[in-house]
């Protein structure tokens, strides 16, 4: 299993605000991003929202594999609030 490269959403207080610099850069190198999970839709699609109004969306198959059960789809409480 390879080892986790990012620290879980709301460890961190300072969050700083991503520029559309950052966001393409971070895309063209694969750098993970941090952002804060606003919603999940009924397909468990993560809806994350990134600071200057950029948001994003993560699709099911790329939750974590942590999260999910032995069918393949997220466990229940990754969509609770």
């Amino acid at each position: 299993m390879e080892k986790q490269r990012f620290i879980p959403e709301g460890w961190e207080e300072n969050t700083k605000l991503i520029t559309p610099y950052e966001l393409t850069n971070a895309y063209q190198t694969g750098k993970i991003m941090n952002g804060l999970v606003t919603r999940c839709d009924s397909n468990y699609n993560l809806y994350v929202e990134l600071g200057n109004n950029i948001k994003g969306i993560i699709p099911r198959e790329e939750v974590e594999a942590v999260s999910i059960d032995e069918t393949g789809f997220p466990k229940p409480n990754i969509c609770i609030r």
